[in-house]
């Protein structure tokens, strides 16, 4: 599982390769079960944890969102994040961007989906 999560996390950083010219911070979400989306999943944790280490060896700075005190949850629910505490948690870390997935268990396998996007309400610039 972690060569193929260091895998949809490399193609996403190509993918957003102007994140280079200046390297701030990415905010990074816990992955979610698309199907139950109102739990934490031990699961969509350690994808989080393999994502941002993976950021970390390209050199980009990352904040676990799930770390902080200033953002929404949910009691038993685990974090999830609102636009509005994307824009202030981001201009608080000055966060370039803000990765976000779900992920779905089939019967012999897992899918995923990954996105890179502004904090700022700009469109997602980087989906897998």
């Amino acid at each position: 599982m972690v060569a193929e999560t260091y895998k949809a996390a490399d193609t996403l950083i190509n993918q957003a390769s102007y994140l280079y010219s200046d390297l701030k911070p990415i905010l990074i979400t816990r992955i979610t079960n698309i199907a139950d989306s109102d739990s934490n999943s031990s699961l969509g944790l350690v994808i989080s944890e393999q994502i941002g280490n993976r950021i970390s060896q390209f050199g980009f700075p990352f904040v676990y969102l799930r770390l902080r005190k200033n953002i929404q949850s949910r009691e038993n629910s685990g974090e999830f994040i609102l636009s509005s505490d994307v824009k202030r948690v981001s201009h608080k870390y000055a966060a370039t961007a803000v990765l976000v997935g779900t992920y779905a268990v089939a019967k012999k396998q897992c899918i995923y989906q990954y996105s890179i996007g502004s904090p700022r309400g700009q469109p997602y610039f980087s989906q897998l």
